[in-house]
């Protein structure tokens, strides 16, 4: 004799999953806008002390998060640019607005893809590094050992890496526009 499976109702099992979905999705954004306001509050409690930025963690995520994504940025965005000027020039000679070339790989390249490039490679590379390093810190219970210092974690760990990517994100997109300018000019 066949045992039956129990039957149940696919469409209540799919909404049902879709409603732990939503429920699990709101108390994450609320997770995200709590480190947002939690690191905003701890920046402008840094900022109105400047003695308590770490200047030598900063310098140091600025060459780990900047200098070395240089390569890597400037790489793709003079790739970039060379395949927006062959594209364009492809397909502009077809309406014979072939002198129209310049003028796309510059606004594309300034408007678009020099910053968009930029702030995806850094999210991707260093915003990633940033996470292992600091996951294994906890893991190692590194941050609770920081807090028996007597030191703030936030201060400690995610202000300097902060102030390194605010001041070296610009910076990356202007090397990105310079770069996929040149790659679309040869």
């Amino acid at each position: 004799c066949a045992v039956e499976p129990a039957g149940r109702n696919a469409f209540l099992m799919m909404m049902n999953r879709l409603g732990k979905g939503v429920i699990d999705a709101y108390f994450a954004s609320l997770e995200v806008l709590s480190f947002i306001g939690f690191t905003l509050s701890s920046a402008a409690k840094v900022i109105t002390k400047p003695q308590r930025v770490r200047l030598t963690s900063v310098f140091h995520h600025m060459e780990e998060a900047g200098l070395n994504a240089v390569p890597i940025i400037g790489l793709m965005s003079f790739l970039i640019g060379a395949v927006v000027a062959f594209m364009g020039a492809k397909i502009l000679r077809q309406f014979g607005a072939d002198v129209f070339v310049v003028d796309l790989v510059a606004v594309a390249v300034l408007r678009e893809f020099g910053v968009l490039l930029a702030a995806i490679l850094i999210a991707g590379r260093s915003g990633s590094a940033f996470t292992a390093q600091i996951g294994t810190m906890k893991i190692r219970e590194e941050i609770d050992a920081l807090r028996v210092l007597g030191l703030d974690p936030m201060e400690v760990l995610v202000l300097p890496r902060l102030f390194a990517l605010v001041i070296m994100l610009p910076v990356l997109a202007f090397l990105a526009a310079m770069l996929g300018i040149l790659g679309g000019g040869l």
